[in-house]
């Protein structure tokens, strides 16, 4: 598809929603986030409601660093789908990617009520943690986050930086030990 098409193909699927979705994801997979973002932008003028929409418009935004406009987007899905654990979780990242902390910590938190299993909240919230510098709840949640995924040599790694950085040296090598062998 050159910019010619993809132009032709906008304009001429301007009132069919699905069009421009299947036109959107086109555009990301050629990495031109910015027409696929308008393409996004059209579909839902249509239908505001559509959550996966606004979830995907929302994860595009986040990519491009417009944390701002990304943040509405998840803010509007927690709305439209108050007890989909993703969506706070994209809430938090959001949160996280504008500095804001504290609520990242609680949309985390508020994720990981709705799905209490799901390792990927654990893990990001053991990160949120560590960067804050609150180690000792940083290594409190990677280590859930090791035992839901035990094989997962990305989450030992972590673990490992979590418990170096709480100054636990012999531990963070048993746990970067195991992240190269599963590695």
């Amino acid at each position: 598809m050159n910019g010619d098409n993809t132009s032709e193909s906008i304009k001429a699927s301007t009132n069919i929603p699905e069009a421009l979705i299947a036109t959107a994801k086109a555009l990301v997979s050629q990495r031109r986030f910015g027409k696929a973002i308008e393409c996004l932008d059209r579909a839902l003028e249509q239908r505001p409601d559509a959550a996966e929409w606004i979830r995907y418009r929302g994860d595009i935004l986040q990519i491009v660093a417009r944390h701002e406009d990304a943040l509405k987007d998840f803010e509007s899905l927690v709305t439209l789908s108050p007890s989909d654990a993703m969506a706070k979780q994209k809430l938090a990242h959001s949160f996280r990617s504008l500095g804001r902390i504290q609520e990242a910590e609680k949309a985390f938190l508020e994720a990981l009520k709705l799905d209490p299993g799901s390792v990927d909240s654990m893990a990001d919230l053991g990160n949120l943690y560590r960067d804050a510098g609150r180690h000792r709840e940083a290594v409190e949640w990677l280590s859930k986050a090791v035992d839901g995924a035990p094989s997962d040599s990305g989450l030992h790694a972590m673990l490992g930086a979590a418990l170096l950085a709480a100054g636990e040296p012999a531990s963070a090598r048993q746990s970067l030990e195991k992240a190269f062998q599963l590695n």
